[in-house]
């Protein structure tokens, strides 16, 4: 899982939270061990956090040279370009994810989000159905609902990012609520996660 201590040491730190830190360590982790995907993959989300567009991307990028046919790879940058506004590459990346891992569930949700968001609602539809059926598949049976008075009601659906480091730091709140424009965003994201919307 990790590549060398500093590695960790710096994943730990952007659990807690501590951004400047964390960014001082994978730095240093990719000084032992030079160009290496993950690293810079787990940086590229770290600069997500810190909202350092160019930087961000660059990692993705480099980590995509590195490991061109792993969908994660293009599924990390899509999360990126989605996040710092760039809807068309976004969804290209999306595309070329799922053609490498037909099974990415979350890829599926994220790229329906996007087209339902342009106006291509049919072709939306389509992904969703296939997300939910891969996340279920892969976590169980569960309902994209929530109980609201005895009553199921669908919720809303969210950009799922890709990476653990976002979708795992429930014990650092405040550095997750950075990532989503309001409240109940972050709300229905936490209610996701309680769901099954989970990878190990």
């Amino acid at each position: 899982m990790f590549v060398n201590r500093h590695h960790q040491l710096g994943i730990e730190l952007l659990q807690k939270g501590d951004l400047e830190k964390a960014l001082l360590l994978l730095c240093q982790a990719l000084e032992e061990n030079p160009a290496h995907p993950e690293i810079l993959s787990d940086r590229g989300f770290l600069y997500i956090h810190l909202k350092k567009e160019k930087a961000a991307l660059d990692d993705f990028d480099l980590s995509l040279d590195l490991q061109p046919e792993y969908g994660y790879r293009y599924a990390s940058r899509a999360y990126a370009r989605d996040f710092f506004g760039d809807t068309d590459g976004a969804m290209a990346d999306y595309k070329l994810a799922l053609e490498l891992n037909p099974e990415d569930g979350i890829s599926c949700n994220n790229l329906g989000i996007l087209l339902k968001n342009a106006g291509f609602k049919d072709q939306a539809a389509k992904y969703f159905e296939k997300a939910e059926g891969l996340l279920e598949k892969a976590n169980g049976n569960f309902d994209i609902v929530e109980d609201i008075e005895g009553t199921q009601q669908p919720l809303e659906r969210t950009v799922i990012p890709p990476s653990d480091l976002i979708r795992k730091q429930e014990d650092s709140i405040t550095a997750m609520k950075k990532i989503f424009t309001s409240q109940e965003q972050f709300k229905e994201f936490m209610h996701f996660l309680k769901k099954g919307f989970r990878n190990k």
